[in-house]
């Protein structure tokens, strides 16, 4: 149970889950919630919104303001609490600055404490939410630094997402989760999990419309007896379109970094 949030049943309906990253979270969400909104209404599905815990938000700040204070044991309670709540429920954490810092400080303390294995699986999960994530300065101690590369070593070797990734936010009130991520060539990633089961994945940009994506990720990928082409085989798909300035210029910004990535598709069977 994730504080201030009450449970949900299991409900016939989209949620839209931005993952967290560092920076343009804003941008991602509501690309991923215009991508949920045309899939729901293609397949005749329900919404289920997103409700943030102001509450889990708060202990993570006041957590992180404990270490600072070098109140170490204390604050070592408060973050594992919190950075295991938020962790277990993505869906309803803060949408990176202030989870990543926590994560972070954990990190660092479990570090010290001689704790390295689960130091780097932190680390590890942190890079799950954001493949482009890279420590400040100030976060780069010799042991976080270090921890760090292990982390990205890791992921690199397995860059799939894994569902343990979005917790439970596949079956808390919804039977489809569409999740997205930045990654770091500047392209975004959609995945599609019905009932908590892997079912699709697409690779695009803003160059790629809602439309497309939701296309990608619908039924329409499999191919029905008449004969015809899956959507994704077919060349106008692949193309795209450049309908982005409804997301404005700062989703342009975090999500542009690689004009040239095009939208592609991995449908998991």
């Amino acid at each position: 149970m994730v504080l201030g949030v009450s449970a949900k049943s299991h409900a016939e309906g989209v949620r839209a889950l931005a993952l967290p990253t560092a920076r343009g979270h804003a941008a991602l969400q509501a690309l991923a919630s215009n991508v949920a909104d045309t899939l729901a209404e293609s397949e005749t599905l329900g919404r289920v919104p997103n409700v943030a815990s102001d509450k889990l938000a708060k202990s993570l700040r006041d957590s992180v303001a404990l270490a600072l204070e070098g109140k170490l044991d204390e604050a070592s309670r408060g973050l594992h609490t919190a950075v295991s709540q938020a962790l277990e429920s993505p869906h309803v954490s803060p949408p990176g600055p202030e989870l990543f810092a926590a994560m972070i400080q954990l990190a660092s303390i479990r570090l010290a404490r001689g704790d390295t294995e689960r130091a780097d699986a932190l680390l590890l999960r942190l890079l799950e939410f954001d493949p482009s994530f890279s420590l400040t300065a100030a976060q780069r101690s010799p042991r976080v630094g270090a921890s760090f590369q292990r982390a990205r070593t890791r992921a690199q070797e397995a860059p799939t997402l894994r569902l343990a990734v979005v917790g439970d936010a596949c079956a808390d009130g919804a039977s489809t989760l569409l999740v997205a991520r930045g990654l770091d060539d500047g392209a975004i990633e959609f995945v599609r999990f019905d009932d908590c089961r892997l079912s699709r994945r697409v690779r695009g940009n803003l160059q790629s419309t809602p439309a497309d994506i939701a296309r990608a990720l619908g039924a329409s990928l499999v191919s029905d007896d008449s004969g015809k082409q899956p959507i994704y085989k077919s060349p106008w798909f692949w193309a795209g379109a450049a309908a982005t300035a409804a997301l404005g210029a700062t989703a342009a910004y975090f999500f542009l970094r690689d004009e040239q990535a095009t939208l592609t598709v991995t449908p998991v069977l």
